[in-house]
C-alpha cells in the first residue's frame, strides 16, 4: 500500500493545479518532494518513472486531473477543496486523509489466470492473495493490460507448467497485486512481465522488480515495432532507460533501436507471436 500524501505533499499539488489551469504543462527541477509524490504516483500507476533529483519533469494536466481523481478515491479531500483553517474544520478534513489508511474489504484481492486442463482454456479467478502458498509456484507473471489477460489464449508465453499468472492490478486490484508482489520477491524466485513493449513498459518492468519482460527475437521486434506505440510523453523516459547501465545488453539492443526509430510495439499486437524473454538487469545488479 503506497504512503499517504502529507498536507505540505497535497498543498504542492494544489499549487500545480492552479498552474495548470493556465498552461498545459509545469516543467521543474525534480527535488526531493517531487521524488516522494512520483513516488506515490508510481505506486498508483499514474506514472511509470520516477526520475532521479536534478532532472527535469512535466507535471501534465493529464497527470493531475489522475492524481486529482485517485485521491478522491483514496477517501482524500479534493484537491481543489480549500484546506481547513478552524480546528473543526481541520478535523474534518483529517477524516478524509484518514480514510485512505484503511484495509478495505478488496484489499487483499487479486485476478489470476489458470489454465484448466488444455492450453487453449484460461479460467479467471478473483481470489485472496494472502491465501496463495507461492511455494507451489516456479514463476509470477505479471500481466499488463486486462484485455489480454482475458485473451492470453492468443498469446504464446513461455511459462513454466507451475507458473502463477497475475493481473498487475487496476484501482480495484492494485493493493493486492502489490502485496503479492513484495511477498514474492521474498521467495527471491522468478518474476517476469508481459505488457507495452515500449518506453513505459520497460520503465514499469524495472521499477516492479521484475528479472524479464516478454518479447519476440530482435529482428521481429525491428519488423513489427512502430511509431504509434511510443508517445512524445514516453520520450523522456526512453532517453533515461539508455543511459541507465543496470539494464541488460540485450535488453539495450531493444532500447537503442526504440530511440533510433521513435518506435515500440503494444502488447496486443504480439499475439500469436514466437515470444521469449528479455533479461532486464544487467548481471551484478
Amino acid at each position: 500500500m503506497s504512503e499517504r500524501l502529507s498536507p505540505r505533499q497535497l498543498e504542492y499539488l494544489r499549487g500545480l493545479q492552479q498552474q495548470l489551469k493556465l498552461q498545459t504543462t509545469v516543467n521543474c527541477e525534480v527535488k526531493a518532494r517531487d521524488v516522494a509524490i512520483l513516488k506515490w504516483c508510481e505506486e498508483e500507476y499514474l506514472v511509470s518513472f520516477v526520475p532521479p533529483k536534478g532532472d527535469r519533469f512535466d507535471y501534465t494536466q493529464e497527470l493531475l486531473a489522475s492524481v486529482a481523481e485517485r485521491l478522491v478515491q483514496l477517501g482524500y479531500a479534493p484537491l481543489d477543496e480549500t484546506l481547513a483553517r478552524t480546528s473543526l474544520e481541520q478535523a474534518q478534513q483529517g477524516k478524509y486523509e484518514f480514510k485512505s489508511n484503511r484495509t478495505g474489504p478488496r484489499a487483499n484481492r487479486v485476478l489470476l489466470a489458470q489454465r484448466t486442463g488444455s492450453d487453449d482454456t484460461w479460467q479467471i479467478l478473483d481470489v485472496a492473495q494472502n491465501e496463495l502458498d507461492l511455494a507451489a509456484y516456479e514463476q509470477l507473471v505479471l500481466v499488463e493490460n486486462l484485455d489480454c489477460f482475458y485473451q492470453l489464449v492468443s498469446f504464446a508465453l513461455p511459462l513454466a507448467p507451475n507458473a502463477l499468472v497475475s493481473y498487475r492490478g487496476d484501482h480495484v486490484y492494485a493493493q493486492g497485486a502489490q502485496t503479492l508482489r513484495k511477498r514474492w520477491l521474498e521467495t527471491g524466485k522468478t518474476m517476469d512481465y508481459f505488457g507495452d513493449l515500449d518506453a513505459a513498459g520497460i520503465a514499469i518492468a524495472f521499477q516492479l522488480g521484475c528479472h524479464r519482460i516478454a518479447g519476440p527475437s530482435f529482428k521481429r521486434f525491428c519488423e513489427k515495432a512502430h511509431s504509434s506505440a511510443l508517445s512524445a510523453e514516453q520520450f523522456q523516459t526512453l532517453q533515461q532507460l539508455t543511459r541507465n547501465q543496470e539494464l541488460a545488453p540485450q535488453l539495450r539492443e531493444y532500447l537503442e533501436y526504440m530511440e533510433r526509430s521513435q518506435s515500440g510495439l503494444l502488447q496486443q499486437w504480439l499475439q500469436q507471436e514466437a515470444l521469449e524473454w528479455l533479461t532486464i538487469q544487467a548481471l551484478g545488479n
